[in-house]
């Protein structure tokens, strides 16, 4: 009897993983060099944004001199359908002597 049992376990729980990624949506295919939808938000100067090779994978790299802005893409979903934001970044350095709260 603890066969069948572990066997019913182990299909539910297939089942729900394969309903949990069923719903995926890409916003950004960085990697494949695309840039569509996304545009410039400048608050105080400007961030160059270039896609660069890195680690045999193509990301996006901001540099920005006394300046802030960011790279937006507006969107419209479901949180319930789409509930988990995945992204990943890297940090050369944190800023010198700035307080980064303000």
């Amino acid at each position: 009897m603890k066969i069948p049992a572990i066997g019913l376990i182990m299909a539910t729980l297939l089942l729900v993983a394969i309903q949990c990624t069923a719903a995926e949506l890409v916003l950004g295919e960085f990697s494949s060099g695309n840039l569509a939808g996304w545009s410039d938000k400048i608050f105080k100067g400007k961030t160059t944004y270039t896609l660069i090779r890195e680690n045999d994978k193509s990301v996006l790299k901001a540099h920005s001199e006394n300046g802030a802005s960011g790279l937006l893409k507006k969107v419209k979903l479901d949180p319930k359908e789409y509930p988990v934001l995945r992204w990943s970044w890297k940090v050369e350095h944190a800023l010198k002597g700035e307080d980064v709260t303000r």
